[in-house]
């Protein structure tokens, strides 16, 4: 009964220091900062601030965890620090070393020997040679990566970037030189040009799917822009794709740098960010479609199709990045956003096919559109959830229970909720 007793006390004693503490919300920045206090550099980081305004750090190491406590002067000291490379905790090494494998047997396969020998001409020879080396990469490109990583800590930023950057690679190479030759080195340059980005500059894997979600974007809005303005020219397809290509890239690297201190973005907003746009551009042109196939005697101008297709992705974006700023959006539930409302549009024709009706087929891009906007609105809102926005404690000022908070949310985001909520508010405990 005492044994019991005992245990029950040291809970309620326990429960009641974790509630006095409040768990502080942290960017890359506090991470690398507190990370500094520990001598090896810990699997996770968390930091809490207690009722007195000083500031506990918990580390978590495998198998243990250790804490360091900060007074709030320390705590000041410390944030006021400069950072030149964001620290990496945890240790993607096995997901990137899968990306990269993956990567080896789908794609360096073939277009290593295709960059080596080209595609000319072909005899016994030449296929054996291809066959060779088309076996052999994977195996020698995935065993030296598994060898030169061994000893190191790899960001879950750098794993995905990296196998983002060796799929992009491919199309902007291709596209860029116009030629086969092109895709095995453009795809390694990307590949390895993100992984270092993320390693050095602590991207995370929802900043690399953003940047993914541009290169797509760039392509449609040079092409789009110049079918708009008719400047598209059979005779020059070449110079197109490469421009757009350029325009790709460009805007696929800005958004990354653009996105660097946006920490409240997660895997599944840049998912929903690329669903939004997507539906945004595609609304009003099939309605347009509809009407068209409805009438018989006029045909909408294809520039009024291009025209709202640009206002609606532009709609659509700005909605998705509002929306990614105020909800937190797991990541397979941003899949979901693209896959049930897909599984739908199919159900919806393979009906047209049983129904075998031209009112029906006349209708189906606007049932598309009516089924895409309802699920796509129901997956969302049955399984996000509101972002962590709550005020950051920057420090307290002499210890006595005075302290100032900051929240930057308001500054970042146009929604009149969070317009609404306090950029920094100051308190004293007494």
């Amino acid at each position: 009964m005492k044994k019991i007793m005992l245990a029950v006390i040291l809970f309620s004693v326990a429960l009641a220091q974790v509630q006095s503490m409040q768990k502080v919300k942290m960017d890359r920045k506090m991470e690398t900062l507190l990370v500094t206090l520990f001598e090896a550099k810990p699997q996770s980081i968390e930091l809490f601030m207690t009722e007195d305004g000083n500031y506990v750090v918990e580390a978590t190491y495998e198998g243990q965890r250790i804490t360091k406590n900060l007074t709030a002067e320390e705590y000041k000291t410390l944030m006021e620090k400069p950072v030149d490379k964001y620290a990496i905790l945890g240790n993607a090494r096995v997901p990137y070393l899968i990306g990269q494998t993956a990567l080896g047997l789908c794609v360096y396969s073939w277009t290593l020997p295709v960059s080596f020998l080209g595609t000319e001409s072909f005899d016994d020879d030449t296929w054996r040679t291809y066959t060779a080396i088309g076996l052999v990469t994977p195996l020698v490109y995935s065993s030296a990566l598994f060898i030169f990583t061994r000893n190191t800590r790899i960001s879950g930023g750098a794993a995905y970037g990296a196998f983002l950057g060796g799929i992009e690679g491919c199309s902007h190479g291709s596209m860029l030189f116009d030629s086969p030759r092109a895709i095995f080195p453009a795809s390694l340059a990307e590949n390895f040009t993100d992984y270092a980005l993320g390693q050095t500059m602590g991207f995370t894997p929802s900043m690399f799917q953003r940047k993914f979600n541009h290169t797509i974007y760039g392509y449609y809005h040079y092409l789009a822009v110049l079918e708009l303005v008719g400047s598209i020219d059979a005779a020059d397809d070449k110079n197109t794709m490469r421009f757009s290509t350029l325009v790709s890239l460009g805007e696929g690297y800005t958004s990354l740098f653009l996105s660097r201190k946006a920490d409240y973005l997660t895997y599944g907003d840049a998912l929903f960010e690329l669903r939004a746009s997507a539906m945004g551009a595609s609304a009003i042109p099939l309605v347009l479609a509809s009407i068209d196939l409805y009438s018989s005697d006029m045909s909408i101008d294809e520039n009024v199709y291009i025209g709202t297709s640009l206002a609606g992705f532009a709609a659509g974006y700005w909605f998705g990045n509002r929306l990614s700023c105020i909800n937190d959006l797991p990541g397979t539930a941003g899949l979901l956003t693209f896959f049930i409302p897909a599984l739908c549009d199919l159900a919806a024709a393979g009906v047209g096919v049983l129904v075998n009706s031209d009112g029906y087929y006349n209708s189906l891009p606007v049932i598309i559109l009516a089924t895409d906007f309802t699920l796509t609105t129901v997956v969302y809102k049955s399984l996000t959830k509101k972002a962590t926005v709550g005020l950051v404690p920057l420090h307290d000022t002499d210890g006595t229970g005075l302290s100032f908070y900051f929240n930057p949310a308001p500054l970042l985001c146009k929604n009149e909720y969070i317009k609404r909520m306090p950029i920094a508010s100051l308190s004293w405990n007494f």
